[in-house]
């Protein structure tokens, strides 16, 4: 049985998401998990691909993820309280590459779909 649940939730500057709560399926760790499309209604905007960063004890950490494809970077955003969130993203595969404040480096492959938002956390 399948059933969705709306969610409102306050994000940094006073924006605004509203949209059915992820539906987790797949494994965390390797980025396979995928919910149905949430729109963030300040500034309509798609949102694609969202995650949380922690170190290796799960204490969270901040800092800039640069969205990359091949050696251009397309965009970037920070974390706030170790969560990210990227949008409007077209399909197609892109590397994910966080630094922490304190200088700590992970890079992830991510393949965004259409219609669907990829939860894809970092430990380091």
């Amino acid at each position: 049985m399948s059933r969705t649940i709306w969610v409102l939730a306050a994000l940094a500057f006073g924006a605004f998401v509203a949209g059915p709560a992820l539906a987790m399926k797949g494994d965390v760790a390797t980025g396979t998990i995928s919910g149905t499309t949430v729109r963030n209604l300040a500034t309509g905007k798609i949102r694609c691909v969202s995650g949380e960063i922690r170190d290796a004890k799960g204490l969270i950490l901040n800092g800039t993820i640069k969205v990359m494809q091949g050696s251009t970077v397309i965009g970037q955003t920070k974390t706030s309280g170790g969560i990210y969130h990227v949008y409007d993203l077209k399909p197609g595969t892109y590397v994910f590459k966080f630094t922490s404040t304190g200088g700590k480096t992970a890079g992830k492959s991510v393949t965004v779909v259409s219609g669907k938002v990829l939860q894809i956390n970092f430990r380091l």
